[in-house]
């Protein structure tokens, strides 16, 4: 760590996620149990009606599972459940800008894993796309690296002040 400064491990660290409020929104509730864990395997699964009833009997909308502190939100994104993103996005404006362990949002899942619809979907919620994940990392380097440029970028594309003429 010599030659390090301070400035350049927080930047490492605790990346300047989200403009609004220069802080990282990182989901820091305790790992799920109980319905909460439930919850966090509805949404993986996509089951809409499951996860509205787990929240109505009580799971935590901020419940985080324990290998990577995701959100059911962020589940879902990563498993490419649009309409629940939409969903539970209604629900909580904080989840569009929470990151797990390794400052990865549920824009950057999505876009990880192909998911052009999701991708759109979180767009449309308020998720800010360009910013970086711990690793220096953006959602459309992610989409790129494993394939889903494309598809990711006509999404990311159609939310920016783009013109016309620069599109493909």
């Amino acid at each position: 760590l010599a030659g390090i400064g301070i400035k350049d491990v927080r930047r490492r660290y605790f990346p300047q996620r989200h403009p609004g409020n220069g802080k990282a929104a990182y989901a820091t509730k305790l790992p799920a149990a109980g319905d909460d864990a439930e919850l966090l395997a509805a949404a993986a699964a996509g089951d809409r009606d499951e996860v509205i009833a787990l929240l109505q009997r009580g799971a935590s909308i901020d419940a985080v599972d324990d290998r990577f502190a995701r959100t059911a939100f962020m589940v879902a994104a990563e498993s490419g459940h649009t309409a629940l993103v939409r969903e539970l996005g209604g629900r909580s404006d904080q989840q569009v800008t929470a990151v797990d362990r390794h400052g990865m949002g549920a824009l950057e899942l999505a876009a990880w894993h192909g998911h052009a619809d999701t991708v759109a979907a979180l767009l449309d919620l308020g998720a800010v796309p360009g910013v970086l994940d711990a690793y220096g990392v953006s959602a459309l380097h992610k989409a790129a690296a494993h394939g889903h440029a494309s598809s990711v970028a006509a999404e990311r594309c159609a939310h920016c002040s783009v013109p016309a003429r620069f599109r493909n």
